[in-house]
């Protein structure tokens, strides 16, 4: 039958969260390993409703990736994030910590700071001139002596929770119960020689991408794709020489491996590197490319010379800003062709970003038709199979919905569930 108003959920918010317009028990499917789990549901990836759930089950309720703390060194130095539903500034303090402040004026709401940069040793609101220190509290509010009762050492900016791990930024709105690095100890060990806490980088680019945000993280993520859709662009990592994935769903990271043509290779012209290898990795990890997403939003390019990263930032359930950026060692960056060899490997990467805009694009636009599929995952996507899983469990676990929500398509069966 079709649902009523009397069978439906209002999608309302409740403590924060907003019900989903899906019962998540339909998504069991999907959480189960991946020799035998169906694909999320279109809708998961097509609804604003959906998507305004999401942004509390997934983001707002543990560490979300904002930024690299190498472009944070100075007192003032600051980077901005939109995590859910809230505007975050992360900001070095004057002892040298770093602190993770709501970027929402106490008085009417504007939106503080922008972008990165440096903001001396206040954060100044544009819109009435209220100012705060970097720890939050407020310094000065002008023209308020009339208003009763008012007393700024009792007002300051939300404090969040905030990490660092290989070099990365996290932010929490609640103090978490593990570390990054706790959470992703086989990750850690997987990466280590790549010494990413030692290497920085140009600053990193921003892409507005058409597509929902698991879009973007699941086509960066598997090689299922990379010889049908890049051709001779990824001609040193086809898609025939995946390996298996050295990380399982328990590790709580997800990563594909691909055995490469030669060592030291990159998608360049000559499908060499253009600078020295990185001086840690180990003979069998300079023959392989890998691909790693530390969920929900950082994702790492593992190659041989460098570490590309990427972090995505939902604007809507059909919007990503994608954050994309490069680390080199210290070495690297002083060598005096490093701005010439740097401009023209990002040249070679050109094209397999814009062939992953276009066909992630086709995918979007296909999600949102009703004859849309519940798909099965090749034993290559494992990796894609291995975060759907992650984000179910996340899914059910947030959820406070009842039976009466809003099933996929509109449609009941028997006792409301599909």
């Amino acid at each position: 039958m079709t649902a009523t108003g009397s069978d439906m959920h209002d999608s309302s918010s409740v403590d924060g969260r907003t019900a989903p317009p899906i019962d998540l028990r339909s998504l069991d499917a999907t959480g189960v390993e991946a020799t035998h789990a169906l694909t999320l549901p279109p809708e998961c990836y097509s609804s604003e409703e959906f998507f305004k759930f999401e942004q509390h089950a997934i983001f707002e309720q543990g560490w979300v990736a904002v930024g690299r703390s190498d472009t944070l060194l100075k007192r003032g130095d600051y980077i901005t994030a939109q995590i859910g539903r809230e505007p975050v500034v992360v900001v070095r303090q004057e002892s040298g910590e770093l602190a993770a402040l709501s970027n929402v004026c106490r008085h009417r709401a504007a939106v503080m700071l922008g972008g990165s940069g440096n903001c001396g040793g206040t954060i100044l609101c544009p819109y009435h001139a209220w100012n705060y220190e970097l720890d939050g509290h407020l310094r000065g509010a002008p023209a308020m002596s009339r208003t009763y009762d008012f007393d700024p050492s009792e007002i300051a900016l939300p404090h969040f929770a905030c990490a660092e791990w290989e070099g990365f930024v996290f932010v929490a709105f609640e103090e978490q119960e593990r570390t990054p690095a706790e959470m992703w100890p086989s990750a850690h060990d997987l990466l280590r020689n790549y010494r990413m806490d030692e290497m920085r980088g140009p600053n990193p680019s921003v892409v507005e991408w058409g597509v929902n945000w698991k879009v973007s993280v699941e086509n960066a993520v598997e090689c299922y794709h990379c010889t049908t859709v890049h051709g001779d662009h990824h001609a040193t990592a086809p898609t025939r020489n995946t390996v298996d994935s050295p990380l399982a769903f328990e590790d709580g990271a997800f990563a594909t491996r691909v055995r490469n043509t030669d060592i030291d290779t990159d998608f360049t012209t000559t499908g060499k590197i253009l600078f020295d290898p990185l001086p840690h990795l180990t003979e069998d990890q300079r023959q392989h490319s890998m691909w790693v997403i530390l969920p929900p939003n950082l994702l790492l390019s593992l190659q041989h010379d460098n570490v590309h990263y990427f972090l995505a930032e939902p604007q809507s359930s059909i919007h990503t800003r994608l954050s994309i950026g490069y680390l080199y060692p210290e070495s690297t960056l002083q060598r005096p062709d490093f701005e010439e060899l740097f401009r023209e490997g990002q040249e070679a990467w050109a094209p397999i970003l814009e062939q992953d805009i276009e066909i992630t694009a086709r995918v979007q636009r296909g999600l949102a038709s009703k004859y849309a599929p519940r798909g099965r995952y090749s034993w290559q996507e494992a990796a894609v199979a291995n975060f759907n899983r992650w984000l179910v469990n996340r899914y059910q676990a947030d959820t406070m919905v009842d039976a009466r929500c809003i099933t996929l398509r509109g449609e009941t069966k028997g006792d409301g569930l599909i």
